[in-house]
């Protein structure tokens, strides 16, 4: 057993050492995917590729390829780190691995050194090299070997590299110490699936490789269905759709092998103009050639037809009197369609439309495939009325009852509009102007914008001027990859009156009839950069700065006392300047920031503020906060979500810094800052719930209900900690949410003061 694990080891090493990014180890048994490979087949989902049936004996067992195989090793390549490859007009865009040079032959040679190196260390060893060239289920073996999961998508998913790997492996006749194999960590997302141009997904990791942009445009050899064409876009070899979405490739990495040799998109003229000399001159050491000169040139014209570019008429012209039927009609085609498209341009925004009834966009169902998986649940007539969709887009009418704490009831209406991108699916923008009424406060209007330019970053911007005691103006950006790099940057600027805040004293028992009110006037900025800490994981270091100018001054809630008159002496008169520098260390995991399902969050943080450095007070604060999301497998519609924060300052620090409870993100069941103190600890459990999925105009929408539970508690010094004064909550959340982004939730908490309502534009944690 120990030479066994010891051999495993070190081939698995030699691997590495060997250009491999990832390896591991399988026993040489028959992989469970293998029925589902059957079925598969049987649906004719493998389309014209015929060699996909032939030795599919070898493909469930692979002791059918190679009778002495007792261990499988299973190798990644990483060979993109996943950048954003856009689109270009009048270009032509290659997958990812296209432009590199052909990968079997490198790879093959790589594998075979390792056989080598290993046949010197057991002389009796025998193997045998696999690329993807062989009847051989690498995926299956990847999942198996403890490397990859198989996503969504079909795709192998590692949580180490992303998706973007190449699979190399050897079958070796000597039994060694096996890996475990890897578990599942999509959960919920469905990025994937929702970002196939052509719905190729009839269900979760099932592909029908007959609407497959990569199928289509590489292996298959005759016309592209007519009804598929304009979804195949621009893209002329391949497609990296559903990689693109895929969260887990924010850790994908370019690899140590490949390196580019041809550009990731080429003008549509130049590809059309290729004759067989130049064909093979500038792609035959490419997987470019898999497609041949002839799919090359049918795909050119096909992403001609789908531009608006007057510049293709020519060859378009051109090739439509070809010889070869395939191309002549494709040419044809791409004609018509490129008159419709310009004449489109000329017409009202409004009318733009029209003069694509011609051309089917929506992908019909595919015979002999099961039918893709829907949303299910329908609408009940409140969502209806709440919820109308927009050409790319929906709107949501939403009413406004929020009974606050500290400011009171306040009613109103806030119609947010959902808007996807021009040429995406995902949602880029969200406008959410409301208008609200509060007998404290008056009339309020108020305009949140939020703009989502890649799905990594985003931008926020808030403002109002409705009184002297209530108006703002906010703009906040945060990019997790900023200018491509692996680098986290979050900056937010800040202009806010509030006089709505209310302070009871300090401690855990402050009473709750010594409530006063006080207005909060603050101007900021709050900066913070961030690195890997390790390369490669999760792991990031972050350095962080505030400035903040801040006057705290009576409220503005009538019939309460404001702070002067109830607390004379506590408030310094005037703005008191704060310089607040600080470090996070932190992991994250989890697949996305905001509409998390799966994965942990976990944060540690020192700051400190000095006189000598441009502060009013002279303190120091650290703490922890973790979260943990984790989707129910037999449930898959549930995830648990648990948050724990603990907050310690030390030092002299006025009580609007200090550490507290209460409010919509933490204890929901109290006024924000109801208890406050030197320091605070809470725990929060949900569980979020969909009841209803629906999807209008692309925009795929969850309605969630979640019950949750919490208790916090804030205390001088750890020690001070006690039964007593812990304040505990019960309640439920209702939350309409559109992935990535949050379009509106209702809290309702209960606790020891009674019953509470938080509404926003966020989950609470």
């Amino acid at each position: 057993m120990q030479d066994s694990q010891r051999l495993a080891a070190a081939l698995k090493a030699k691997a590495l050492e060997n250009g491999a990014d990832l390896a591991g180890i399988a026993p040489a048994l028959p992989p469970p995917e293998a029925g589902a490979y059957d079925s598969w087949l049987s649906a004719g989902m493998h389309g014209t590729m015929a060699y996909m049936a032939r030795n599919a004996d070898c493909r469930r067992d692979i002791t059918r390829w190679y009778p002495e195989a007792k261990s499988v090793l299973v190798c990644a390549f990483g060979y993109s780190d996943g950048a954003a490859l856009a689109g270009e007009p009048g270009r032509g865009r290659l997958a990812r691995y296209a432009i590199l040079p052909d990968y079997h032959p490198e790879l093959a040679k790589r594998m075979r050194t390792v056989l080598d190196w290993f046949q010197g260390q057991c002389p009796d060893a025998e193997g045998r090299v696999f690329v993807d060239t062989s009847p051989v289920l690498e995926r299956a073996w990847a999942r198996r070997a403890g490397i990859a999961w198989i996503g969504k998508n079909t795709m192998a998913v590692s949580p180490k590299i992303g998706s973007y790997f190449f699979l190399a492996g050897l079958a070796i006749n000597r039994e060694l110490a096996p890996d475990e194999p890897m578990a599942d960590h999509c959960g919920t997302c469905r990025r994937c699936r929702e970002a196939c141009p052509t719905k190729a997904f009839p269900r979760e990791r099932v592909l029908d490789a007959r609407r497959c942009v990569s199928y289509l445009t590489i292996e298959h050899r005759g016309a592209v269905p007519p009804e598929l064409r304009p979804l195949v876009g621009d893209r002329v070899l391949g497609c990296d759709a559903c990689q693109e979405a895929c969260p887990w490739n924010r850790f994908a990495s370019a690899g140590r092998l490949f390196k580019p040799i041809v550009k990731a998109s080429i003008p549509l003229e130049d590809l059309a103009s290729l004759d067989d000399a130049t064909f093979h001159r500038r792609f035959s050491q490419t997987p470019v050639v898999r497609a041949k000169l002839h799919g090359l040139l049918r795909n050119a014209l096909l992403a001609m037809g789908n531009g608006a570019d007057s510049r293709h008429r020519p060859a378009l012209e051109r090739l439509g009197e070809d010889r070869d039927p395939v191309l002549s009609e494709q040419a044809a085609w791409s004609l018509t369609r490129l008159a419709l498209l310009l004449c489109a341009l000329l017409l009202p925004a409004d009318l733009r439309a029209l003069p694509e009834a011609g051309i089917t966009q929506e992908p019909p169902p595919v015979q002999a495939v099961q039918p893709a998986e829907k949303p299910s649940g329908s609408l009940p007539p409140f969502l209806r009325w709440m919820i109308h969709p927009l050409r790319r887009g929906m709107l949501i009418n939403l009413p406004i009852i929020d009974t606050n704490p500290n400011r009171g009831t306040t009613y109103g209406v806030m119609p947010v509009w959902v808007i996807q991108g021009k040429n995406e699916d995902r949602i880029v923008w969200i406008h959410a102007p409301s208008l609200t009424y509060n007998k404290d406060f008056g009339l309020n209007p108020t305009y949140r914008l939020f703009y989502y330019p890649t799905p990594t970053s985003s931008l926020i911007a808030r403002g109002n001027m409705a009184t002297d005691a209530e108006k703002e103006a906010m703009v906040q950006y945060q990019d997790r990859t900023f200018l491509g790099k692996d680098l986290d940057v979050y900056l937010r600027l800040q202009f806010n009156v509030d006089g709505s805040n209310r302070f009871f004293g300090l401690g855990p028992d402050s009473p709750e009839d010594a409530e006063s009110g006080y207005t909060e006037d603050v101007l900021q900025y709050d900066v913070a950069a961030g690195i890997p800490l390790v390369p490669g994981t999760p792991w990031m270091i972050h350095l962080g700065n505030r400035l903040a100018g801040e006057k705290i001054y009576n409220g503005k809630v009538k019939g309460l006392s404001g702070i002067d008159d109830a607390f004379p002496g506590l408030v310094p008169s005037g703005h008191q300047q704060v310089m607040e520098s600080r470090l996070f260390i932190g992991y994250d995991s989890r697949d996305n920031a905001v509409t998390t399902t799966r994965g942990t969050y976990l944060q540690t943080y020192a700051a400190f503020s000095d006189k000598k450095l441009a502060s009013a007070f002279h303190y120091s604060r650290y703490g922890l906060e973790a979260r943990y999301f984790h989707p129910w497998p037999q449930a898959p519609r549930q995830v648990s979500a648990v948050q724990v924060k603990y907050d310690q300052l030390l030092g002299d620090a006025p009580f609007w810094l200090l550490p507290s409870i209460g409010g919509k993100y933490n204890i929901r069941a109290y006024g924000a800052g109801r208890y406050i103190d030197r320091g605070s600890l809470f725990l929060s459990v949900e569980q979020r719930i969909t009841v209803i999925k629906t999807e209008m105009a692309g925009v795929t929408t969850e309605f969630e209900v979640s019950p949750f539970a919490g208790v916090g508690e804030v205390f001088d010094s750890p020690k001070r900690l006690a039964d007593r004064y812990a304040r505990p909550v019960v309640g439920a959340a209702v939350r309409a949410v559109a992935r990535p982004q949050v379009v509106g939730s209702i809290d309702v908490g209960v606790g020891q003061e009674g019953a509470k309502v938080f509404m926003d534009i966020n989950y609470s944690f």
